[in-house]
């Protein structure tokens, strides 16, 4: 006979139970929600920077170009 847990009124089966055994706590849940929504402003900003810092490297290429001519 299949072994039956009761979790807030509603009846689990063993195996639904490892199921929700297995999912994240709730800090956890939390910490990859957080990640999730982060993701694509920091590609943004990211994506923002690129150009003043291609301008940067390029800028310090002329200059150690001209220093070692």
């Amino acid at each position: 006979m299949p072994t039956l847990v009761s979790l807030g009124g509603v009846v689990l089966s063993g195996q639904d139970l490892e199921k929700v055994a297995s999912l994240p706590t709730k800090d956890q849940a939390i910490a990859q929600l957080m990640g999730v929504l982060k993701a694509p402003v920091a590609k943004f900003v990211r994506t923002l920077a690129e150009p003043h810092a291609k301008l940067v490297r390029t800028i310090a290429a002329v200059k150690d170009q001209k220093a070692a001519a």
